[in-house]
């Protein structure tokens, strides 16, 4: 696995240059950042009308940001797309898992670290 990660980065600096991997990552951020915040917005609003029922939204929430991140990772493979050569071949299956897994491990530290928070302030 360690080495097979290690390829997919490497055949990745060597079929883009820097940049196109730069922008095609803030791509995906700007397509995740916008979403992420007006849907944590809308949780603030809607939380104190039901809550009794914040647990709820709070799952509802995080399958809401899974889904996102793996919208975005998509974006991000769109862009990358965007930016090949047509002689090169690049396998982006195994970049979109590795990107996923990144990104719903992230989204659930955070979620958990939330969830944490929340409880010790007494608010769950």
């Amino acid at each position: 696995m360690n080495d097979k990660k290690h390829s997919v980065l490497k055949e990745l600096k060597h079929s883009f240059e820097k940049i196109e991997i730069f922008k095609s990552f803030l791509t995906g951020a700007i397509f995740f950042f916008f979403p992420a915040i007006l849907l944590g917005a809308l949780t603030v609003n809607i939380a104190p009308l039901y809550y009794y029922h914040f647990i709820y939204i709070l799952i509802v929430l995080y399958f809401l940001l899974i889904i996102l991140g793996g919208f975005s990772n998509y974006i991000i493979i769109v862009t990358l797309k965007n930016y090949q050569d047509k002689l090169t071949k690049f396998n982006y299956t195994h970049l979109l898992l590795m990107l996923t897994i990144i990104s719903s491990i992230i989204i659930s530290i955070l979620f958990l670290a939330g969830l944490g928070y929340a409880y010790m302030k007494g608010v769950l």
